[in-house]
């Protein structure tokens, strides 16, 4: 039976495994390259002193920024067979959205008993130029809760200091984290520091000497279908819920990846998308890993030093010792989400671009921009255009305008892909040349059995939900039976996705919307995906997003909001926009009201909340259509 542990270290000892670039290092303006052998061993490290407190399938919280503390964190969870439990460590709003603070309880208290939390100093911002915006963590746990733990990182307190204002250590009345440090101590949390130290070259834990964390040994090692990451849905037309996933699990996603894109030891990924997230983790990480290649892990986006270091990981290879054959990466624009091309030494270009295969953290002052795909078209191209292997898009509709401009300005196969939190990430992908591409389309299923089923029963019909069955498959939604009854089907055990679509003859899918998401007008199904397909393919708009609001002659009504680029922005208007809908779609489609606007609000993965964005926008302007704002 194979777990991560088990698969991982099968790379030759010193092939480099890990890069920390400059931003992830202390004193040092020169990359570092962590070898397998090396990276194995901070592993065994960090396990060794976990053991001590570990019960087999206990869950284990980590709030960190991306980090090698965090890589290591989690493959030493997992050798242990503990459950990992990753949160974004940016949440600043509570559920209501009253008040201003970091929420946990809401995403800890459905998960298996809860033994260890571990905090980066990082997730407490308080940003100098608005010292109002001070942040206060609200820790509520469960009363019976034993064995809690709370690790810091000191290294952000030293290294961002022109960013924000940390402390974990000294006076608490002005540190922006005394809320998590005062949580601990009322809750008895024992507070633990987990860093990188530089000089050494090693994994520092250290655990509060005055902590009452009792030691309970008693671990064995992982077994397949043991439960090792907890992940939440997006929760776009819902609440989020609770998915765990198994070694099995996701041994099938690295290993479904790793096939569909014939990743090899020669590959390595640049790491902006978050490591809590299913895509950043296993689709970033761990299958680059598991192919034996590397990753380069930076904190976070930053736009100052971003380009220079993606340069200098590429320029100064020699000093970390690569094979020669190695591939190399050229970054084309500094925007979200980011933009990698990788060059192989007999120039093939494999190019990835990622709204949500990979995806930077934005500063605060590049909050406002447009989406990748329209970046793209605005590069400047390269003289001669290099020979691109392939671009991959996933996790957000790829227009078929976007599709065609991409394959003209780039003169390479655009390569649409599909995924979810339930299926470890990956269920379909166009495949790799010679094979055939579609526009349009999310591809074939990969390493996945796919079915369209009626939305309410098990009858397989031309366009309904997608369904599919396969070891990468959740085995079902944690503490929710009213969500496992409807999302599986009984007998075949095959996974309804809540998306809507149809194969061709060809057995490529095609997704027509979500089924919560469809917006019953009178009686008439619109698809929010149409209308935003038909909006984008408007001249001068980047951004659009459909969504229902209520109506008392129709019950709902579309709306939508777009954004459109800076030439457009004077020059056209709603009226003109639904000028432009009616000659493609029927009347009764067009949006009762359109929102010309700066930004669509999205979440940290940069998935669009159509309830959400409902709410907000309608709530803004259901008296007379005032202005939106966000």
């Amino acid at each position: 039976m194979s777990t991560l542990p088990s698969i991982l270290w099968t790379s030759t000892a010193h092939r480099p495994s890990l890069i920390l670039p400059p931003s992830s290092l202390l004193a040092s303006e020169t990359p570092l390259s962590i070898t397998y052998n090396e990276l194995k061993d901070h592993v065994d490290g960090l396990a060794s002193k976990l053991e001590r407190f570990g019960l087999p399938q206990i869950s284990v919280s980590l709030s960190l920024v991306n980090s090698v503390e965090f890589v290591v964190a989690f493959l030493a969870l997992a050798q242990n067979s503990f459950i990992v439990a990753p949160l974004n460590p940016t949440y600043t709003l509570d559920e209501a959205g009253k008040k201003k603070h970091l929420v946990f309880n809401y995403f800890i208290s459905g998960y298996y008993r809860l033994t260890h939390i571990c905090l980066n100093p990082q997730s407490f911002i308080y940003r100098k130029r608005n010292p109002s915006e001070n942040i206060n963590l609200s820790l509520s746990l469960k009363k019976d809760l034993q064995n809690k733990l709370i690790i810091n990182s000191e290294f952000f307190e030293k290294r961002l200091e022109f960013e924000i204002i940390i402390s974990t250590k000294g006076d608490l009345s002005s540190s922006p984290s005394s809320g998590a440090i005062l949580a601990a101590r009322k809750l008895g949390i024992p507070i633990a520091e987990i860093s990188f130290n530089l000089s050494t070259r090693t994994i520092e834990f250290n655990l509060d000497l005055n902590s009452s964390l009792s030691a309970k040994k008693q671990t064995r090692n992982p077994i397949e279908n043991d439960v090792v990451l907890l992940l939440h849905t997006s929760g776009t037309t819902g609440r989020p819920k609770a998915v765990p996933l198994t070694h099995k699990n996701m041994i099938a996603t690295t290993r479904n990846i790793q096939n569909t894109y014939n990743l090899t030891s020669r590959d390595r990924s640049f790491l902006v998308m978050p490591l809590f997230h299913v895509h950043g983790l296993l689709a970033g990480l761990l299958s680059p890993l598991v192919a034996n290649g590397s990753c380069v892990i930076p904190p976070k986006f930053a736009a100052r030093t971003f380009w220079s270091e993606f340069i200098l990981t590429n320029s100064n290879v020699s000093n970390f010792q690569f094979p020669s054959k190695f591939w190399r990466f050229e970054v084309l624009k500094l925007y979200s989400p980011f933009i990698l091309l990788v060059v192989h030494s007999s120039c093939k270009y494999m190019f990835f671009l990622g709204i949500g295969f990979m995806r930077v953290w934005l500063t605060e002052e590049m909050s406002i921009q447009p989406t990748i795909h329209q970046i793209l078209l605005r590069i400047p191209a390269r003289s001669p255009i290099p020979k691109i292997r392939f671009i991959r898009s996933c996790s957000s509709a790829l227009s078929p305008t976007t599709h065609a401009a991409l394959e003209r300005a780039f003169q390479t196969p655009v390569l649409e892909a599909y995924a979810m939190t339930e299926a470890t990430h990956q269920m379909t992908s166009n495949p790799l040349p010679p094979s055939i591409r579609k526009p349009g389309s999310v591809g074939k299923p990969q390493g996945v059995e796919l079915k369209i089923l009626k939305f309410d029963r098990e009858e397989e019909v031309e366009e309904g939900e997608v369904c599919i069955r396969g070891s990468n498959v959740t085995s079902g939604y944690l503490n929710n039976e009213t969500a496992n009854k409807s999302s599986f089907t009984t007998p075949g055990g095959f996974f309804r996705t809540g998306d809507r679509g149809k194969l061709d003859s060809d057995g490529y899918l095609f997704l027509t919307g979500r089924i919560k998401e469809l917006i019953n007008r009178g009686g008439e199904k619109i698809s929010p995906i149409e209308l935003d397909s038909a909006l984008l393919s408007i001249h001068g708009i980047i951004e659009a997003v459909t969504f229902a609001v209520p109506d008392q002659k129709y019950g709902e009504v579309p709306w939508a909001a777009v954004v459109l680029d800076k030439s457009s922005k004077k020059g056209t208007s709603e009226n003109e926009i639904k000028v432009h809908l009616s000659k493609k779609l029927g009347k009764f489609k067009i949006p009762e009201k359109i929102l010309i606007v700066d930004s669509i609000p999205k979440t940290a993965t940069g998935k669009v909340q159509r309830r959400k964005v409902s709410e907000k926008f309608f709530n803004n302007n259901n008296n007379d259509h005032p202005k939106a704002r966000l």
